[in-house]
C-alpha cells in the first residue's frame, strides 16, 4: 500500500526590519493609531478581490486616524484561505499581526515566472510597539517549506514598510530617517556618527558605503632626454636664481635661454643642492655628478572626479533594506583608523553587524555601471534573509498571545478561567517550540533557545498541575479546619494567593531581582550588591525554592508591620520551612564589611539570615535586615553564603 510520506519542515526569516517612528509633533497614541491603519489599509489592499471583507479589518483610513478608538480594537483569529491572527494588548500598548499564506509564486505570465513550491507557506508578521515618544515597529517575513526544498525563495520587502515609511505623519527611522535619500558623509562628526551606529550591537540595518571616487587619470606627456635640456634651456633665467652660472649650467649641456614659466620642471634628479632660506641661494662645492637624463612627467594643475556608480538611485530602492552612504575622501582616514577598513576611492563596501561582507573596488563598479548597480541592489536586497536582528521590545504571533494569556491570569477570573488560559498557554509553547524546531532544521537556531522553551512548556505544565493539587488540598484543608479556626477563610485564601505567586515565579535567576520588586515592592527592597551576586551566581540552583523564600519574607515583612499574625505567617514558611535566624555575632563583628549593605545611601548591617539545604549542590541563603526607616525587608547578599566564625552564636 502507498502511503504519503511526510517531510521535515524548515523555516527562515526573509524580510526583516527593526525601526521606530521618527521624531514628530504627533502624539504617540495618534502614531500607534495609524500605524494599525496603515496595516489594515495594506491588508485590505491585498483582499481587493474578494466580494466581501470580514468587519474587524473594516476599520477607518489612515488620516482619519482620531476617528480610531481603542474600544473599536479586539483580538481576532481569522481563516479565509489563509489564516489572520491580531493580538491588541490595551495595558501593555501591543498589536501584533500576523498573515500565514501559501506559496503562489512569482512574476506570472511574464518570462520570470516562478511556479508555487510545494509545501512553501510564508508568514508575515508586523508589530507595533506604544512607548511614550514614539512608536516601536517590528516586521518580518518566515518562510516554512520542506526541509529539502532546493528552489530559490527571495526577499520580498511587504508594501507597509514603504505605506509606513511615506506617511508624514510617521515615518521611520533607525539611527538615521528611512527616506530614500543617501546619507552624505562630509565631515568628521558625520563619520564618527556613522561608526557609533554602526558599532552598536543593537544596530540591525547594513550599511553601504559609496567610497568618493578618484580623480581623472592625470594628462601625462612623456619627454625625453634631448627635451629636457631644450625646455631647461629656456628656463635658463629661472636656474640662475637659484646661483647657477653659465659654467656650471654648460656642464650639462646647457646654453641660457628665455624662461618658460608655464612648464613645472622636476629638476630634482639632476643632482643640485639648493638653499633657498635666504637671498643667497648656493649650491654644493662638490663638483656635480653628470646626471642621468630621464624622462620628465609634466602634469595639468586641476583635475576632476570620476564617475561613482548610481548610489542615489539605490539608495531609493533601498528603503527599509540598508543605509546607502557616500564618503567624502576627507573621512577615509576616520574609517581606516576605528574600523580598519582600508577605504579606498570608488570602493564600494557592505557593512552588517559591524562586520564588512562584501566589497567592491572601483575598477569592478566602473567596468559596467548598469551592470553593478543590478548586481550589488540584488545582493542589498537579499540582505534581511537568515539575518540576525534584534528586534527590542517587539513581539510576534505567540510571543504575542503568550503575553496575552499573562495579562488575562492577572485578572480576577475563575479558577475554571484560569485552568483555561493555562492549557491556551501550553498550545502557545508548542506551537513556539515547533517553530524553534523547524528553525533548528534550517541551521538557523541554537539548541539553547529550544531547551528554554522545552523547559517553560514543562514548568507550564508542572504549575498547572501544581494548580490543580493545590485547589484539591485547599477544598480538604476547608473541610477540615472551617469548624476549628475563626479565620478559616484567611487560610483558604492564603493557599489560593499562593498558588497563583507560585505560578508566577520566574524560572531564571536573572529575571528573580525584577520579579521580587515588581510583586512585592511595598514589602522588600534588594540592595544592588544582591543584584550583583545573582547575574554573577554560577552554581546549581532551585529558582523556585529562591523565589518561595523571597514570597516567605514578604509575608514576614507583613507580619512586622502587625498586617498578619504569626499563625498565617506559619504558612508562609510551611512550604519549605523558612525560619528566620539571627546572623552569628562574632561573624558580624569580624566580617561587618561583608555583612554591610548600601540602601539609597544608607550602610545597613544584614544580621538577619533564612536557609535552605545545607549541601553546597542545594544551598540557599538570603541575608536581610529590618530597614525601620522603610519599613520593609532589606536583601542585601543572595542566594550564597556569607563568611561565617565556626562555634558563633
Amino acid at each position: 500500500m502507498l502511503t504519503t510520506q511526510l517531510r521535515q519542515i524548515k523555516s527562515y526569516p526573509t524580510y526583516q526590519l527593526h525601526a521606530y517612528t521618527r521624531s514628530s509633533s504627533s502624539a504617540a497614541e495618534d502614531m500607534f493609531r495609524i500605524c494599525i491603519l496603515e496595516t489594515m489599509k495594506w491588508l485590505r489592499s491585498r483582499l481587493s478581490r474578494f466580494d466581501t471583507l470580514p468587519e474587524q479589518i473594516m476599520l477607518p483610513e489612515p488620516e482619519n486616524y482620531d476617528l480610531l478608538s481603542f474600544d473599536m480594537l479586539q483580538s481576532f483569529s481569522l481563516s479565509i484561505g489563509f489564516n489572520i491572527s491580531v493580538v491588541f494588548i490595551e495595558s501593555r500598548g501591543v498589536w501584533s499581526f500576523e498573515l500565514t499564506e501559501t506559496d503562489m509564486g512569482e512574476n506570472p505570465g511574464t518570462d520570470r515566472e516562478r511556479p508555487p513550491v510545494n509545501g512553501r507557506t510564508f508568514r508575515t508578521e508586523i508589530s507595533f510597539m506604544l512607548h511614550n515618544a514614539c512608536v516601536e515597529i517590528g516586521i518580518r517575513t518566515i518562510c516554512s517549506e520542506p526541509s529539502d526544498t532546493t528552489a530559490p525563495c527571495k526577499v520580498f520587502r511587504p508594501a507597509i514598510v514603504k505605506m509606513l515609511a511615506q506617511n508624514p505623519m510617521i515615518g521611520l527611522r533607525n539611527e538615521y530617517e528611512m527616506n530614500g535619500q543617501p546619507l552624505d558623509i562630509t565631515t568628521r562628526s558625520e563619520a564618527n556618527r556613522l561608526i557609533d551606529a554602526v558599532q552598536d550591537p543593537k544596530f540591525n540595518i547594513p550599511v553601504v558605503i559609496a567610497a568618493e571616487a578618484p580623480y581623472e587619470a592625470e594628462e601625462c606627456h612623456e619627454i625625453s632626454a634631448a627635451d629636457v635640456k631644450a625646455l631647461l634651456s629656456k628656463h635658463m633665467a629661472a636656474l640662475k636664481g637659484y646661483g647657477l652660472d653659465d659654467i656650471q649650467l654648460s656642464l650639462y649641456g646647457l646654453r641660457p635661454a628665455d624662461e618658460l614659466s608655464s612648464v613645472r620642471v622636476d629638476i630634482s634628479h639632476l643632482g643640485f643642492e639648493t638653499k633657498l632660506a635666504n637671498k643667497d641661494h648656493t649650491i654644493s662645492e662638490a663638483k656635480p655628478q653628470m646626471p642621468e637624463k630621464p624622462a620628465v612627467s609634466i602634469t595639468d594643475e586641476k583635475a576632476d572626479r570620476l564617475r561613482t556608480f548610481d548610489y542615489q538611485r539605490l539608495a531609493r530602492k533601498s528603503v527599509g533594506y540598508a543605509f546607502i552612504c557616500f564618503v567624502k575622501e576627507d573621512c577615509f582616514g576616520i574609517f581606516n583608523n576605528r574600523m580598519d577598513m582600508k577605504l579606498q576611492c570608488g570602493d564600494v563596501i557592505i557593512i552588517d553587524h559591524n562586520t564588512v561582507i562584501e566589497r567592491f573596488p572601483y575598477s569592478v563598479s566602473s567596468a559596467d555601471f548598469d551592470e553593478f548597480y543590478c548586481r550589488i541592489k540584488e545582493k542589498v536586497l537579499s540582505l534581511p534573509m537568515r539575518n540576525t536582528v534584534d528586534f527590542g521590545n517587539v513581539v510576534f504571533g505567540s510571543d504575542a498571545r503568550l503575553l496575552e494569556i499573562k495579562e488575562k491570569k492577572k485578572q480576577n477570573i475563575t479558577i475554571e478561567e484560569k485552568c483555561d488560559l493555562l492549557s491556551q498557554e501550553n498550545r502557545e509553547l508548542k506551537n513556539k517550540i515547533r517553530d524553534l524546531e523547524q528553525k533548528s532544521a534550517a541551521g538557523n537556531q541554537t539548541s539553547d533557545e529550544l531547551r528554554q522553551y522545552r523547559k517553560l512548556l514543562r514548568e507550564s505544565e508542572e504549575n498547572a498541575a501544581q494548580l490543580s493539587a493545590s485547589l484539591n488540598e485547599l477544598e480538604m484543608r476547608y473541610r477540615k479546619i472551617s469548624d476549628a479556626f475563626y479565620n478559616s477563610a484567611s487560610v483558604i485564601k492564603f493557599y489560593k494567593d499562593k498558588a497563583e505567586a507560585a505560578a508566577e515565579f520566574p524560572t531564571e535567576i536573572s529575571a528573580v531581582a525584577e520579579w521580587a520588586e515588581r510583586e512585592y515592592g511595598e514589602y522588600i527592597e534588594i540592595s544592588s550588591r544582591a543584584k550583583s551576586e545573582l547575574k554573577k551566581y554560577s552554581g546549581s540552583l532551585d529558582v523556585s525554592t529562591l523565589c518561595d523564600g523571597i514570597y516567605f519574607l514578604s509575608g514576614y515583612a507583613k507580619f512586622k508591620t502587625g498586617r498578619i499574625d504569626k499563625q498565617l505567617l506559619d504558612l508562609y514558611a510551611e512550604h519549605s520551612g523558612w525560619e528566620v535566624q539571627n546572623c552569628g555575632k562574632e561573624a558580624l563583628k569580624i566580617y561587618k564589611s561583608d555583612y554591610t549593605m548600601n540602601i539609597d545611601g544608607r550602610k545597613l548591617l544584614m544580621d538577619q539570615h533564612i536557609k535552605y539545604g545545607i549541601k553546597s549542590q542545594v544551598l540557599i541563603r538570603v541575608y536581610f535586615t529590618w530597614d525601620d526607616e522603610a519599613k520593609k525587608i532589606a536583601i542585601g547578599y543572595m542566594p550564597g553564603h556569607l563568611p561565617t566564625v565556626r562555634n558563633s552564636t
